[in-house]
């Protein structure tokens, strides 16, 4: 059986299935399932190629050309850039999967929280500090998600200009990790 685009067959269930992701490839990003937040202190930035600092940040991206990133060198320090879906669920629980890098002496930290409505948003995985200037394969955090509830991935600004926050090839199955 031939899926159209965005949807994958589960043999298990023998139907097609959508599968989210944000490639970051096309300005538009109309496949993303992510948007800037209205809500956030600064925005990211998509870029091919190094970041403009010495000492932080990846070189090229994980996967095709370009990837999002927070420019560290302009913006204060504890200043948050926020990406949050734009899709609505089906109530269940999905599994996100990514790649990041974190690298520089002033890294701060990468959230990634669900909000449901206004309640507080819960963190579902959180790391700070430098991890080496090498993109890390996030395999799996499960989120349970429904009608109401967000995707959070918040980048927060540390210290000084040598704290660029990358992620790429955001994925997110519509079932629990593995």
């Amino acid at each position: 059986m031939m899926c159209q685009d965005g949807y994958f067959y589960d043999r298990q269930n023998e139907s097609c299935l959508q599968h989210y992701y944000c490639d970051f490839e096309s300005n538009q990003e109309s496949a993303c399932f992510l948007s800037e937040s209205p809500s956030d202190d600064f925005d990211w930035t998509i870029l091919s190629g190094s970041t403009g600092s010495v000492g932080t940040g990846p070189t090229s991206a994980y996967h095709g050309l370009h990837y999002k990133y927070i420019e560290t060198s302009i913006i204060a320090s504890g200043q948050r850039a926020i990406l949050e879906s734009s899709k609505t669920f089906q109530a269940k629980t999905y599994c996100l999967t990514m790649y990041y890098h974190m690298y520089g002496d002033t890294i701060n930290t990468l959230t990634i929280r669900t909000q449901r409505g206004s309640n507080a948003a819960i963190d579902r995985w959180k790391l700070s500090g430098d991890q080496g200037n090498v993109w890390h394969y996030l395999s799996g955090v499960n989120l349970p998600l429904d009608s109401q509830t967000k995707i959070i991935i918040e980048a927060t600004k540390g210290s000084s200009f040598t704290g660029d926050t990358a992620i790429d090839y955001v994925e997110l199955w519509p079932f629990a990790c593995p």
